[in-house]
């Protein structure tokens, strides 16, 4: 995903939008509130005919400091607001990045990637779920690899004793019964093949051990004959 997350940064910002909403009500509602109150003091003073120039610049000179002061207030509020948001996203993005590219690469057959994500959080026990995954898929594919090469060592020792005693129609439709059943076993091991495993791969009718588990080695490195050969 190019932008990282469409649906979190919707509502962060949604966020934001309401935070600078509500600060710049209460910034209008106090600014209001003061200036009424400079307002009437100046009033109560002009009705005892005790106010002059000076009185009258003053007031203004209050209500322009007050303007003053409530206008940094809510520029450092947006400011922090921006600030934050933007490392909250940023705190977000990385770790759910890390999911996405696990997930992708789960979806394309690569089981030896897991998630390294270091926490106790809920990205970090999401991952530690999709790395679970990962562990128990390629179980059972290592499971039916290991499985499906003995059954094809069973239908080649059937193979070899039929045809004794039995009429040629028999033997042909014993012959292709056995050739449908090699072919579906046989895609079975092509599937599982078809996969990128954590510390051992398939070559051949063999399972065989990475030399560095968890690191696929490059064409033409030896390797090391594993305990799943069938």
């Amino acid at each position: 995903m190019k932008n990282g997350l469409p649906y979190i940064r919707r509502w962060m910002w949604l966020l934001l939008l309401i935070v600078i909403i509500t600060v710049t009500a209460a910034f209008t509602f106090v600014y209001n509130e003061i200036s009424n109150t400079l307002d009437v003091q100046l009033l109560e003073v002009q009705a005892s005919h005790r106010v002059d120039q000076k009185t009258d610049i003053e007031i203004s000179g209050i209500k322009l400091r007050i303007f003053s002061l409530l206008t940094g207030g809510l520029l450092t509020i947006l400011l922090l607001s921006i600030l934050w948001l933007r490392f909250t996203l940023h705190q977000i993005n990385r770790p759910i990045q890390k999911l996405q590219r696990s997930v992708s690469h789960l979806a394309q057959g690569k089981l030896n990637e897991t998630v390294d994500i270091n926490s106790t959080d809920e990205f970090g026990q999401i991952g530690a779920g999709i790395n679970e995954l990962a562990a128990n898929l390629q179980e059972l594919l290592l499971y039916i690899w290991k499985q499906t090469g003995q059954c094809m060592a069973i239908v080649e020792q059937i193979n070899a004793t039929s045809g004794k005693n039995q009429s040629e129609t028999q033997v042909k439709h014993f012959n292709a019964q056995i050739k449908q059943l090699s072919e579906s076993i046989e895609n079975l091991r092509e599937m599982a093949k078809a996969y990128v495993f954590f510390d051992v791969r398939l070559e051949g009718e063999k399972a065989l051990a990475i030399n560095h588990p968890g690191r696929k080695e490059p064409p033409g490195a030896p390797l090391i004959e594993d305990e799943t050969s069938p």
